[in-house]
């Protein structure tokens, strides 16, 4: 090859690496940030959050969770109205029992939430400061320790697993403070119903 030929070729080789440097400086470039975002875990934290709300909170791998590692439901305006009517309710100057009106007013609640609500009212007597205060926080420890149970309102069942008996006992003890003592008497007297447990924890609170 002549030295002409070679003083023609060699500025089409520089051209063609001064036009892939760049390229090659941005793919390095966000590498390095992918690296970096890794690291630094954002992408663990938009996992979690698409894990967060795609989650059947119904499912076995969302039951098992300890409870301080559970999604909080979202507000449902249909059972805060109910939960407004039951005190109401509470609250009137005629008190029918809430079974009773669970039937006329289409509520929807179960035979267990409606007796579990009749007990509350024997718990706090013919007065409270705010009975809407009450019934929410009734609702939700029912809710909370119907979870703790695997969802339903029926816990012989589940007591009888004395593999995941301590597991639960020890979940309401770091709820609520209730002593596995307290728990294991609860199971052998028979409370049998998620209302006999949530009633207990709310006189605790009384």
């Amino acid at each position: 090859m002549s030295n002409t030929e070679k003083k023609t070729t060699e500025p089409v080789t520089q051209g063609h690496q001064s036009n892939w440097r760049p390229i090659l400086i941005g793919i390095s470039a966000i590498a390095a940030l992918l690296i970096v975002l890794q690291a630094t875990g954002i992408f663990k934290t938009i996992n979690s959050s698409r894990d967060a709300t795609s989650i059947d909170m119904n499912s076995p791998d969302y039951q098992n969770r300890p409870m301080q590692m559970r999604r909080p439901e979202q507000p449902n305006p249909q059972v805060d109205a109910t939960l407004q009517e039951i005190a109401d309710e509470f609250k009137g100057p005629v008190f029918s029992d809430i079974h009773s009106a669970n039937a006329q007013k289409g509520w929807g609640l179960s035979d267990d939430q409606a007796k579990f609500y009749d007990d509350m009212r024997k718990v706090y007597g013919k007065k409270s400061p705010n009975w809407l205060t009450a019934v929410r926080g009734a609702y939700d420890t029912y809710q909370t320790v119907q979870s703790v149970f695997g969802g339903s309102s029926d816990v012989s069942a589940v007591l009888k697993d004395e593999k995941r008996t301590p597991q639960i006992f020890q979940q309401l003890k770091d709820l609520y403070g209730l002593p596995t003592q307290s728990s294991e008497l609860l199971a052998k007297n028979g409370a049998n119903k998620v209302s006999d447990w949530a009633r207990y924890i709310e006189s605790m609170k009384k």
